[in-house]
Formats: C-alpha cells, structure tokens, sequence
C-alpha cells in the first residue's frame, strides 16, 4: 500500500534529541498512529512502540515492567498515551537506565498531555496538506484535486475510500466518535442532541463574527457552557479561532472572535451536505476554510512566527486573513475570480506599510505548499 510520508515526521526527528520529550496531538483519525509507525519501521529494534489502548501493553506501562524488558531504546513511543497516569514516572526510571532515549507520547488533544510536566514540545498533526495528498496522487491532474477537498476534505483514510458514499460514511462517522469520545464532557449530547445542534450552528457561521446572545437564545443554553464546549473544539485542533484585527481605527470590529474549521469534510459531515460544489450556496465558506486550513498547516509545519486575523470594519470593507509578524504586516483577500480586487481603502489608510495580497484558484498552491 501507498503510504504518505508525512511533513510532521522530519521535524519530530529533527527536534527529538537525547533524552527529549515530544508530544504528538491530534483528534482521530488525522494519522498519529501510522506516523509513529513510520519512524518505527525507520529505526527498527532501536525503536519501541507500546499503544495502551491494548490492556497488555497498557499493564506492561503502568507495572514499569518496561523499565526492565526494553535494552536502551533509541525511541520509545507510546500511542494513546493519555491512558496512562504515571508517564512522569515512566519517563524518570527510563532515563536513570537509559539516559539518551527519546520519546514521543501521541494524546488525542493539547489538554490530555496538560498534567504531564516533561514535555519539551508539542506538535500537532493535522489532515493531510494537499502537498501531501498530491504525492499520494502524483499522476492525478490539478483540476482534479480541488473540488473533492473543498467537500471531503484532506482525512488520509478518504485516500483510500474510492466511492462517494464511503466517504461520506467516514467522515459521519468521525463526527460520531468525537460526540462520544471528546465532545461529551459537558453531556450535551444527551441534552437532544445540542452539541450537534452547536457544531451545526458553528458551521454555518464559519468566517463570521460569533454572537454568544444569539446563539445562547436559540439552544437554551449557557454563554459557560457553549464556551467551554468551543474550547474543547480548539483543544481538539478542529477549528481555529481568529480574532478581528484592531489596531488604529475606531471602526475596526476586534470584540467578536470568528471560527473556521481545519478540515472542511468534518464542516460538511457536520451539517451533513456532501453536495458538490456546482449547487452548493456556501462556495465561498469552503473556498475560504479550505485556505485557512491548509494555510495553518503550512504555518505549523514551517513554524513560522505569525499572528493570525480577519479584518473587519463597521462599515463593510474586509480581509479575509491577516497575518502578522514581528517585523511586517500582511493582508489577503480570497477570491474565487481570477481578477485582483484592491486594498479596501480603510486599510489603505491605516496601514499603508502593510503588504496586501489576493488569493484565488491560479495562484493557492504556492501559498499553502510545505
């Protein structure tokens, strides 16, 4: 089989140096598992990969037999680390007999690896880049590349799904398992179903300012309770806030936070329209969530210093995505047209220093390759 080397991996290996402890995060089904077991089958016996979702494995953990059955490890992994409550201890004993192993614990969130306090990194795993999904399908032409992620998104598993209805039965699926294994903490899922009745509300919000009074009216629910619910969205890395940019304008919007999602099949799952994009009336949503997602990945994985917003005024003149670094400003607009729309003359006017840039069809992959 085919298997997709991912950008992550050379990163990990590159920061993994003797004695160091990585975290690898990410919901189901992104792929952690198999990128562990990449970089086991690179480092062969030298490397030690334990998942404690299996009872055995997780005893052999927990007993620190593993303390006196493994002779040195190069690497030791452990998937689904978040199982096990003494990874501190574990970490200390290895290391009073193997001072040099490295080792990387694979959670399902950034919160499950909070308790743990030797951690020298924390690295997430998205979906696939559509670099990364290209390589997989290097003799695949462009066009035929953009439409199906605007709908189904970048999961790997889709790589290998060949009809629409299995790929549809996936994603549902996925959106099944995060109701019960993550997103259920606050029991709202018993509450007639209002998680998804949020995440669906979320979804069709996608790019626009959220309004708590508005959403707490049409679900009788709490402005606590749909935050903490949000938070454990972002913990899970499957959506991503962005605040509105303010800095010198009175009418600049900087009060409501806006959210997207970093896979577009899990948006569409959500509100469970798989239609293709030819009678879509959301086009523009995908468009833009699909560059913000893959724009992050590119971000993560490149570790570039920027602070991400959109920019929105009063008076309707707007980017889409505003990115700043320590020492410049930059501007975009995305379009779904090849022309190139100007700076709105706000912006203009108050950061006429900033770079400004138009993202459309002809030029996207430039601006989200790893």
């Amino acid at each position: 089989m085919h298997i997709v080397e991912r950008h992550l991996e050379a990163i990990l290996l590159d920061k993994l140096t003797a004695g160091r402890v990585l975290a690898l995060t990410g919901p189901a089904g992104v792929g952690k598992t198999r990128l562990l077991k990449s970089i086991k089958e690179k480092y062969g016996d030298k490397c030690v990969y334990l998942n404690a979702a299996r009872e055995p494995e997780k005893h052999r953990l927990e007993s620190l037999r593993i303390v006196h059955t493994i002779h040195s490890p190069s690497i030791l992994m452990i998937d689904e680390a978040f199982r096990i409550s003494a990874l501190d201890t574990i970490v200390k004993r290895i290391r009073e007999v193997s001072p040099y192993t490295r080792f990387i614990f694979a959670f399902g969130s950034a919160s499950q690896c909070e308790h743990f306090n030797d951690l020298d990194g924390i690295y997430n795993l998205y979906p696939l880049t559509e670099q990364e999904y290209r390589h997989f399908h290097n003799n695949r032409k462009k066009h035929d590349i953009l439409p199906e992620r605007l709908v189904y998104g970048n999961y790997p598993r889709l790589l290998h799904l060949k009809t629409r209805a299995g790929k549809q039965e996936y994603l549902l699926k996925l959106i099944d398992q995060y109701r019960t294994d993550y997103l259920d903490v606050l029991k709202l899922k018993t509450q007639q179903g209002k998680d998804l009745q949020l995440m669906r509300m979320l979804s069709f919000l996608v790019g626009q300012e959220i309004f708590y009074r508005e959403l707490e009216q049409k679900l009788s629910l709490t402005r606590k309770t749909i935050e903490k619910f949000i938070e454990k969205l972002l913990q899970m890395n499957l959506v991503i806030r962005l605040e509105g940019f303010k800095r010198n304008l009175k009418k600049e919007v900087g009060k409501h936070g806006a959210l997207y999602f970093t896979d577009n099949g899990i948006r569409n799952a959500i509100i469970s329209n798989f239609n293709p994009l030819r009678v879509r009336d959301d086009l523009d949503k995908l468009w833009k969530n699909y560059l913000i997602s893959e724009r992050l990945k590119h971000q993560h994985y490149k570790q570039m210093e920027t602070r991400n917003y959109f920019w929105r005024t009063y008076d309707q003149q707007e980017l889409d995505w505003v990115e700043e670094y320590p020492d410049r400003l930059v501007g975009y607009r995305f379009t779904l047209e090849s022309s190139f729309p100007r700076a709105p003359h706000a912006w203009r006017r108050a950061y006429g220093d900033a770079e400004f840039r138009v993202i459309n069809p002809d030029n996207y992959r430039q601006w989200i390759m790893c």
